[in-house]
């Protein structure tokens, strides 16, 4: 019986609940935690079936159910890790260098090549570089796919890294390797990879999978997932992850449908590794990424993963229809005729810049720190990861120098890492 039958046959039952969740079924009468059921057993003894069946399907050795999303998944791993130093991008979710912070762990940060606008996930090229340079670290995070469906080589970046741990933080790439038309999987290469079921497929939000194949990195994360992950997890979210790699498996062929509907309605979308990831470069229109995604909600009742300066992305998953693509198609049609009447970027204007370290990760982090306005933070060095999301991609990390052109990027209004217009600097 699959955790959903579980919960579902349960709430048919229409008990009477003496139990948490304090709302009683009053919200969703699936969400359930642990209960011991004389007919069905203990809820949480369907768990390690349900990981097990999904490990296979993934070809991991061990998988994890998430229920605090990718970042959970990301700060297990950094500390499973020895302590020492580990390569990671400039490009990397802020989960990572918060994990680096909080297991006493520097991140030798590797600056991503920047190809129109767009940080490329690290190449094969600039991890030997620099692991020439820098032979004592332990570990390689990688973040592939990145938010614009481009893929790095795992295979080879594996091949070059020798006994190191590669590790990968494949949020938007839950569904690779569903069939040939997409990418492999980052489980086929990573010694352990966190996959964002929610993101991808039909998962609840919060959801993902921590699929691992290194046998002592096993054993760490357990020992972590046991000190950390609560102890009252929702069987509604977990019945999610069962659900969503049964799915793909029952499914996977609508992924041609889906193709060639991209293909035929949406054939100007930005060529990348990923066809569900529809990347749309708003530079020949002359419109703001931003001011294109109001447009698609207030004209069509579109709404997009996200939109910055030069781009507006969506996500296309498994359950989207040929209809919906071309719906999509429509709207975008529209926005281009109308593309005179919405404001404008100049896109020569955009900000370059290659921060400057002044001490370690870790030495900034056992500094004494103050806020001060950002406005006056120029020349000072950071004590934080700041950067704009979505993707929550930090441009400042600790122990970096604040530049002019930094200031000017987190002055914007889709940031993190600021507090009331205050950024926290060392003393």
């Amino acid at each position: 019986m699959s955790i959903f039958e579980l919960i579902k046959q349960y709430s048919l039952k229409n008990p009477v609940r003496f139990h948490t969740p304090g709302h009683k079924g009053l919200l969703d009468g699936l969400d359930i935690t642990e209960l011991d059921l004389f007919d069905m057993g203990s809820t949480t003894s369907y768990v390690p079936t349900a990981e097990k069946t999904t490990a296979q399907y993934y070809s991991a050795n061990y998988t994890h159910y998430l229920i605090s999303g990718t970042t959970s998944g990301i700060l297990t791993l950094i500390s499973a890790l020895p302590k020492g130093r580990i390569i990671v991008g400039r490009a990397s979710h802020k989960s990572i260098f918060n994990g680096c912070l909080l297991s006493g762990i520097e991140p030798l940060i590797v600056e991503n090549e920047v190809v129109e606008d767009i940080s490329l996930p690290l190449s094969a090229e600039a991890i030997e570089k620099a692991l020439l340079a820098n032979p004592d670290v332990e570990a390689v995070f990688l973040t592939s796919p990145n938010y614009y469906g481009q893929n790095a080589d795992l295979k080879a970046i594996k091949n070059i890294i020798g006994d190191r741990y590669l590790l990968v933080d494949a949020a938007h790439g839950a569904h690779f390797g569903a069939c040939s038309l997409l990418p492999e999987n980052a489980t086929k290469y990573a010694d352990a990879c966190v996959l964002s079921a929610h993101k991808t497929l039909p998962a609840f939000t919060q959801s993902a999978y921590l699929n691992v194949n290194d046998e002592r990195l096993e054993t760490a994360v357990r020992n972590i997932l046991y000190l950390s992950t609560t102890t009252s997890p929702s069987f509604l979210l977990m019945a999610g992850l069962e659900y969503a790699t049964q799915y793909l498996k029952e499914n996977h062929n609508h992924f041609k449908t889906l193709y060639k509907a991209i293909n035929k309605y949406l054939p100007f979308r930005m060529k990348n590794d990923d066809f569900t990831r529809i990347v749309i470069d708003l530079k020949p229109y002359n419109i703001n990424g931003t001011e294109a995604d109001r447009f698609l909600q207030k004209n069509h009742n579109i709404y997009c993963e996200f939109g910055n300066e030069r781009y507006i992305i969506f996500i296309i998953s498994i359950v989207d229809t040929e209809e919906k693509v071309k719906q999509l198609s429509i709207a975008l049609k529209d926005m281009f005729k109308k593309a005179q009447d919405l404001p404008t970027y100049d896109y020569d204007q955009r900000i370059a810049f290659k921060p400057a370290r002044a001490m370690s990760f870790i030495d900034a982090a056992r500094q004494e720190t103050e806020y001060i306005d950002l406005s006056e933070s120029e020349g000072r060095i950071s004590a934080v990861e700041a950067g704009l999301f979505p993707p929550c991609l930090p441009v400042i990390a600790r122990g970096e120098i604040i530049t002019k052109e930094v200031v000017e990027i987190l002055s914007r209004t889709n940031t993190f890492g600021l507090s009331q217009g205050r950024i926290l600097v060392l003393k």
